[in-house]
């Protein structure tokens, strides 16, 4: 896969290729983490635009029941009361009423209108103003008409990659010498994909091919681990998820927190990891941080397990060395069975955080791992 770009960030102009495994080298502010970026909104965009434009719609729900809650709470007793909590929260809504449409449309309509009937009964029960009663009804009007909107495959891509971009760039992706800018990517010198957006943060115009890789992984820092609890405490009571990382922060902790540990499924590497030379190479990682990271659901974050001998410790990541964290994160990956032939995992300055042994050896693990996959 080649991909160009021109004004993105501080990249002007610029192609590269994508083969095996491959090195971007480069001082530092010359856009390395640029080309990072937008290969994974690419990917992802393409990959997931039917979970994206979902969590967009789940967004201007989220906005209107918003408008409508903080109306009824200004005007109402529905902070007082627990049963009007209950029906117009807008994350309780969201659950109950909205999600059944997804699953079964038809059903979940008529559900939805039941629920609003229900809900605006309840108001004029309570002795809410006419007023107010007509606002409820026009806000519940607005959402069953987002709810019935339909849009194209491509309307959705172009919309799964605006959001990415957006959220991966801080609506700072253009190049500041420039009013738009264009990426593009071929394979066997085919065009796959082409884009062209403004400083304005729209998207002008994207077609998509098929692309080869079907899954992309960006790890920036082993730092990351330490934003778990920030995904937790992020999630306001209007959003649906935590604006405040960026999309592959987000994507890659959830994928490391689903992994089972060994305290789950002691059998769980031996049934899942397929072939010797996977195995060998997922079990030299553990020697060489001599134990395991794993995600401990109980407390919620993440630790790693010391192995000396027959003896075994957990220590909190804080109390863990930046390179054991480098190299615990593959080895969950591969634990995890997520680095498949199709994955493109791109890793964020790797060295900086290994002593020189360690860098030989975790660039012969990569090597090993491409020769695998």
């Amino acid at each position: 896969m080649k991909i160009f770009l021109k004004n993105v960030g501080p990249i002007k102009e610029s192609s590269i290729e994508i083969k095996g495994l491959t090195v971007i080298a480069g001082e530092n502010d010359t856009g390395k983490s640029t080309v990072s970026k937008a290969l994974y909104s690419i990917i992802s965009a393409f990959n997931n635009f039917e979970m994206e434009y979902k969590e967009a719609l789940n967004d201007a729900l989220l906005d209107r029941l918003k408008t409508l809650y903080l109306v009824l709470r200004r005007n109402t007793r529905i902070t007082t009361e627990e049963k009007m909590v209950r029906q117009f929260s807008p994350q309780g809504f969201l659950l109950r009423v909205i999600r059944p449409i997804w699953e079964e449309r038809e059903a979940g309509f008529e559900s939805y209108d039941k629920n609003v009937a229900k809900n605006l009964k309840l108001l004029k029960d309570n002795g809410v103003e006419e007023s107010i009663l007509a606002k409820a009804e026009s806000e519940y009007s607005e959402i069953k008409k987002l709810l019935l909107a339909t849009v194209d495959e491509e309307g959705a891509k172009k919309e799964s990659l605006r959001r990415i971009l957006a959220n991966e760039f801080h609506g700072q992706i253009c190049n500041n010498s420039a009013s738009e800018y264009e990426i593009s990517a071929e394979e066997n010198q085919e065009n796959i994909f082409h884009m062209t957006g403004n400083s304005e943060g729209k998207v002008l115009h994207a077609s998509f091919e098929k692309l080869y890789y079907n899954d992309c992984i960006y790890l920036e820092s082993p730092f990351v681990l330490y934003m778990n609890d920030l995904l937790n405490s992020g999630r306001s009571f209007f959003s649906s998820r935590s604006s405040d990382l960026p999309k592959h922060t987000e994507d890659l902790l959830n994928r490391l927190k689903s992994v089972k540990s060994g305290r789950e499924a002691q059998q769980y590497v031996f049934d899942l990891l397929e072939g010797k030379d996977y195995y060998n190479l997922h079990n030299r990682i553990g020697e060489m941080i001599r134990g395991d990271m794993f995600f401990d659901t109980e407390e919620t974050r993440f630790k790693y397990s010391r192995k000396d001998g027959k003896s075994e410790k957990d220590f909190d990541l804080f109390n863990v060395a930046a390179g054991i964290k480098s190299l615990g994160i593959l080895q969950m990956l591969m634990k995890g069975k997520m680095l498949g032939d199709r994955c493109l995992i791109i890793i964020d300055e790797p060295e900086v955080h290994l002593h020189p042994k360690w860098q030989i050896e975790f660039a012969e693990v990569l090597v090993q791992l491409v020769s695998l996959t």
